[in-house]
């Protein structure tokens, strides 16, 4: 019979031979997104005739909504957590 510690240790061998893929996928994904924003600037700058200043802007924008959106997910998932906790 297995004890809870082989079944735990089992656990975290599955979740650590995940992470590296899951993070490097992660990394892959926010890397081609911003690469994805910085090829549409010239046709943005084509479309709404802005300066190269105001692309700075731009970019600025993009990333706070980016890093926004992850952090309100972030947040979820630790709200969701600590009211498993509570229950």
């Amino acid at each position: 019979m297995k004890s809870v510690f082989d079944k735990h240790s089992v656990a975290i061998a599955r979740l650590s031979a995940l992470a590296l893929p899951l993070i490097c996928t992660a990394q892959l994904m926010a890397t081609l997104d911003v690469t994805i924003v910085n090829l549409a600037l010239p046709a943005i700058q084509a479309e709404f005739t802005m300066s190269n200043a105001s692309l700075a802007w731009v970019i600025d924008a993009y990333t706070l909504a980016y890093g926004g959106m992850h952090r309100d997910r972030e947040h979820d998932h630790e709200e969701r957590r600590l009211d498993r906790r509570m229950h």
